[in-house]
């Protein structure tokens, strides 16, 4: 039984790593180079990590579904898209939080939910310490 959980976690993760996206945009490096450096102050941090969160925003949410939407324009109807799905943000206590805002300017109408991990020293595995039944209200 056992072998099987662990067979099950270890599909999981592969299909989870599958499913990372990674971005080599020149920008994005060169704000995460400055977001890195030892030299760089608490808002200089903050502000690239805003401004890095709106680009992998961006990248993150090229997939998602839209419908078809008319707008009334001065001119005309104009048929655009309107997204169809909802999503939820769930940033990582408390190395997520920063990114929250900046996310919500993207996707305005986002659930937040929270959940709280570290990482096992010797392990190297991820341990979560708080989860407040976010897949029942998702």
């Amino acid at each position: 039984m056992a072998s099987e959980t662990s067979a099950t976690r270890v599909s999981a993760v592969t299909e989870a790593l599958e499913a990372v996206k990674v971005s080599n945009h020149p920008v994005l490096l060169h704000k995460v180079t400055q977001l890195r450096k030892k030299t760089t102050s608490n808002k200089n941090f903050r502000e690239l990590l805003s401004e890095i969160t709106q680009y992998l925003g961006y990248e993150a949410t090229s997939d998602l579904e839209t419908k078809e939407y008319v707008v009334e324009t001065p001119v005309a109807s104009h048929t655009g898209q309107k997204l169809k799905t909802e999503v939820a943000l769930i940033p990582i206590l408390r190395s997520g939080l920063g990114m929250v805002d900046s996310m919500l300017d993207i996707l305005p109408n986002s659930a937040v939910h929270h959940i709280g991990m570290y990482r096992n020293k010797q392990a190297l595995l991820p341990i979560m310490y708080f989860n407040k039944d976010i897949l029942r209200k998702i």
